[in-house]
């Protein structure tokens, strides 16, 4: 269960958009992001908190539907 965090949605949101690429709507939104978040330089997805964990998949899961299962996730 996910609770609303501010912090933990633009981690979670900036590493899916960064590793799930679906194409140029998700970096598009990474960009945007960008702009008003700067991620930490040890930013990575074993460093997130369970709640930013649970964002984070449910973003991609997002991603991959958008791009009809074909994204590719980056680590």
């Amino acid at each position: 269960m996910t609770y609303f965090n501010r912090f933990d949605i633009c981690e979670a949101h900036y590493l899916a958009l960064a590793q799930c690429q679906g194409g140029d709507v998700e970096y598009r939104r990474l960009t945007r992001l960008a702009e008003f978040f700067t991620p930490r330089r040890a930013l990575a997805v074993e460093n997130l908190s369970s709640n930013a964990r649970g964002i984070f998949e449910v973003a991609c899961s997002r991603i991959e539907a958008r791009a009809g299962g074909h994204s590719l996730r980056v680590h």
